[in-house]
């Protein structure tokens, strides 16, 4: 699953949640409205007669004692998302999963890496003696044609 499909989900569920299946259990029996552009929008006149005439209507919808509120309904998601095979659970998982063949990869490029600075510092040093022995044979060289030269 990815992503954006994950996101999509979680939102289908938080709205099915907050606006109920039924009218009865809705946020919109109480005033709350979707507006042209998608946000809700509190029409005061149908909340304030819902709020003076039945107070218990609006505590009903958002909590109750059989726990059907929203609130119950969208800690109960939320919750849901975090338990295994819960969105947030499988999403964390993905990217610890990543992370954990990401640090084996990691590895596997330091020792590639570590083998390799071996390898080069071992040519290093054999390339410094055989400099070291060209500089003696130079210097020698050197010493016997300066004889020659001085010698005529």
């Amino acid at each position: 699953m990815s992503d954006k499909s994950s996101a999509r989900e979680i939102m289908n569920q938080i709205k099915e949640k907050l606006f109920g299946n039924n009218n009865k259990d809705s946020i919109f029996t109480i005033g709350v409205n979707l507006n042209k552009e998608g946000l809700l929008e509190l029409d005061r006149n149908v909340f304030d007669k819902i709020l003076n005439n039945d107070l218990d209507k609006i505590k009903n919808i958002f909590t109750n004692t059989k726990n059907t509120g929203i609130s119950d309904k969208l800690g109960e998601t939320i919750k849901s998302f975090y338990q295994m095979n819960g969105s947030f659970y499988l999403y964390e998982k993905r990217n610890s999963d990543g992370l954990t063949i990401s640090n084996k990869e990691l590895s596997k490029v330091k020792e590639d890496l570590d083998r390799k600075y071996n390898e080069l510092s071992s040519q290093f040093s054999s390339y410094n003696s055989i400099i070291s022995q060209m500089n003696s044979s130079f210097s020698s060289l050197d010493s016997i044609i300066e004889y020659n030269y001085r010698k005529d």
